[in-house]
């Protein structure tokens, strides 16, 4: 993905510090798409600060007012504010650990 963007960014002139997206100059649903998956990277243990091209392309599409709005739905979107510490990281994983598994055990008890 870092490589893609690069190239977006050369092909369409994109200067440094201004984010290059996947497809055309421009901001379309492939960027939608592949951000609802990069935005939980952390979470599943794969940085993306390494990756300049995608970290200037999470911020941006970070920043979208509709994106911000979209991500706190139905609760508050915690998990880059909690990651930034091994306890805040810990904790977060362990709510929603519980959270699958009583969501489980509800789906469960319903086809017995």
């Amino acid at each position: 993905m870092n490589d893609r963007l690069a190239a977006q960014r050369q092909q369409h002139g994109v200067s440094a510090g201004s984010p290059a997206y996947l497809t055309g100059n421009k901001y379309t649903i492939a960027d939608l798409c592949c951000f609802s998956w990069v935005n939980w990277a952390e979470w599943a243990g794969v940085a993306t600060k390494p990756f300049p091209e995608v970290q200037v392309w999470l911020e941006a599409i970070q920043k979208r007012p509709a994106v911000d709005k979209g991500v706190n739905v139905p609760d508050k979107f915690e998990m880059k504010e909690a990651m930034k510490t091994k306890e805040g990281e810990e904790d977060y994983a362990k709510h929603h650990s519980n959270w699958v598994m009583k969501g489980q055990e509800e789906e469960q008890g319903k086809h017995k």
